[in-house]
């Protein structure tokens, strides 16, 4: 509105001062807008850039593929080169078999483990077992010792009785001759020493057989003993085999954690074979050419 009221305001002081005697004078009148005034300066001069950033090679090799060229506009993460992946391809495919073979060697090694801590305790089973056949073969000891002890007081007893029975024979067979008792007396006591004299020799041979039973049982008892200490032996090598496949196992991981490992580092190489830009911006420098090989066995090569 104010610029329109300037207009009229001129507008009316020509009027005037041209007098009655002109044409009226039309006025356009427009509304007023904000708007960007809009300016362009040229001019000539060298531009710097506020932030260079040297962009390098991390790993050693001829370069495939060269992206960009000089004042080439650039975005953040846009490839620039490419060195021949081809070795680092190798490299990692010959880490992950050598991966690969680690990781079967650990599987090994813990079925190994797995099968000495079974071994170990069917040794344990082993040593319970015989400790149990010894005190068995103890007490059969201790019971043919004592059915020894057993046959030899029967034996005694049944010599007495024995004893006893001849007595009375010849002292029946003195009766009989003096005519003061019955034959048949005689002949009964004949009898009873002929069925103690049997009991005798029946009492000698049980003598015999519970020694012979005492022997058995001592021979068991003594492969009882040796059972034992074969039964502990087995298990100390037992326990000692399982420690050698514990270590095996470790040793195990450690190598798949180094080849793992390995395989990492190639796969970083082989991404390092692509070469991005790290910020946006423009390329005003190539230092490198398709064909040509960089070496960054000391530092990073510029390539721009």
């Amino acid at each position: 509105m104010i610029g329109a009221i300037l207009v009229l305001v001129v507008a009316i002081a020509a009027y005037r001062s041209m007098g009655s005697k002109e044409e009226p004078v039309e006025y356009e009148t427009v509304k007023l807008e904000r708007k960007t005034v809009e300016a362009y300066v040229a001019a000539i001069g060298k531009i710097e850039s506020t932030t260079t950033v040297t962009v390098g090679s991390q790993v050693s090799g001829p370069v495939s593929e060269v992206l960009v060229d000089f004042n080439s506009p650039v975005e953040k993460g846009q490839v620039l080169a490419r060195i021949d992946p081809s070795e680092f391809i190798a490299a990692q495919a010959a880490r992950q078999a050598n991966l690969q073979a680690a990781q079967a060697g650990l599987a090994s090694a813990q079925a190994n483990l797995s099968g000495q801590n079974a071994a170990v305790r069917q040794a344990e089973v082993d040593v319970t077992a015989a400790k149990l056949n010894l005190q068995q073969a103890v007490g059969e000891v201790d019971a043919a010792r004592a059915g020894v002890a057993t046959s030899k007081s029967t034996l005694e007893s049944r010599k007495a009785e024995r004893e006893n029975a001849l007595l009375a024979y010849q002292r029946a067979e003195d009766l009989v001759k003096r005519e003061l008792v019955a034959l048949s007396e005689r002949d009964q006591a004949r009898t009873n020493y002929l069925v103690a004299s049997s009991a005798v020799e029946t009492a000698e041979a049980g003598i015999q057989q519970t020694e012979a039973q005492l022997a058995q049982a001592k021979t068991r008892r003594d492969s009882a003993q040796n059972e034992i200490e074969a039964a502990r032996s087995r298990l100390t090598l037992a326990q000692a085999q399982r420690q050698a496949a514990v270590a095996q196992v470790s040793s195990a991981q450690a190598t798949v954690a180094q080849s793992q490992a390995a395989v990492a580092e190639a796969n970083v190489d082989l991404q390092r074979t692509t070469i991005t830009s790290p910020i946006g911006g423009v390329v005003i420098d190539r230092k490198v050419d398709e064909g040509m090989t960089v070496a960054a066995q000391f530092q990073a090569p510029e390539l721009f």
